[in-house]
């Protein structure tokens, strides 16, 4: 069973699928009447057209970008970024994990992207995920966070 994730926007997203992010606009009768304040829903996917790889990174994009440069580079790899290799004894075993959640990191960064980008723009931006097939059940919890976007 994959996981779906959803945004509500108060303004139109062009819908998209492409590599990284899927966006496509979903009827509000889809989902429990609490679900969303606003009208403009939208089905958020990964490349493999579900919301599961949103869940699988463990190294952050950033974390990705700054570790291969450094091994293309042929540079020692700082501290701060060891903690998420650990368990791995060689290079090898670092590219391997680099390789594994580079998808995941890169769609996970373009889904913060959107959501920054409309957050910026609206001042809102509505999220939901559940298991598919659950969309119309009620949330079991609703949270609402206000986010300082760093520039």
């Amino acid at each position: 069973m994959c996981i779906m994730c959803y945004v509500g926007t108060h303004s139109q997203l062009e819908e998209r699928d492409d590599n990284n992010l899927g966006i496509l606009k979903v009827d509000r009768s889809d989902f429990d009447e609490e679900t969303f304040s606003v009208n403009n829903i939208y089905q958020i996917s990964t490349r493999d057209g579900c919301g599961c790889l949103f869940a699988r990174s463990k190294v952050p994009h950033e974390v990705i970008l700054a570790v291969s440069q450094l091994i293309e580079e042929g540079t020692e790899i700082p501290a701060r970024y060891q903690r998420y290799f650990e368990f791995e004894e060689s290079i090898e075993g670092i590219v391997r994990v680099l390789d594994y959640y580079r998808d995941s990191a890169e769609d996970i960064h373009a889904l913060y992207t959107l959501i920054r980008r409309h957050c910026e723009r609206d001042g809102q931006v509505e999220f939901f995920g559940c298991w598919a097939e659950n969309e119309k059940q009620k949330p079991d919890r609703v949270k609402q966070r206000h986010l300082e976007l760093a520039s």
